[in-house]
């Protein structure tokens, strides 16, 4: 938040045991590039590597350019030219 403003979100949604999936991480187009969206997506894999059993599947979906942001989390490109790029990860807990 800036003076009360909400500038970000992130949110994961699953079954709270086999499959994950990061619905949503904005940033207003005026506060992107300052870190907070690394903020908000380091806090969902802590949620990830506390909950998540090993060989969970997490998945998103990337828009489209966005894709190397999620890449360095360990997310996987399933290309689509026409709605950005499927993402997916295969959770091990040795990962941490």
């Amino acid at each position: 938040m800036s003076d009360g403003e909400i500038i970000g979100m992130a949110r994961i949604i699953g079954d709270g045991g086999i499959a994950y999936y990061i619905q949503d991480v904005i940033i207003k187009p005026e506060y992107q590039r300052q870190g907070i969206g690394k903020q908000l997506m380091d806090k969902v894999m802590d949620y990830i590597r506390a909950h998540a059993n090993n060989n969970s599947v997490i998945g998103l979906m990337s828009a489209k350019g966005k894709e190397a942001f999620y890449t360095r989390y360990g997310f996987m490109i399933r290309p689509d030219d026409r709605l950005g790029n499927g993402m997916t990860m295969w959770w091990k807990n040795d990962r941490c």
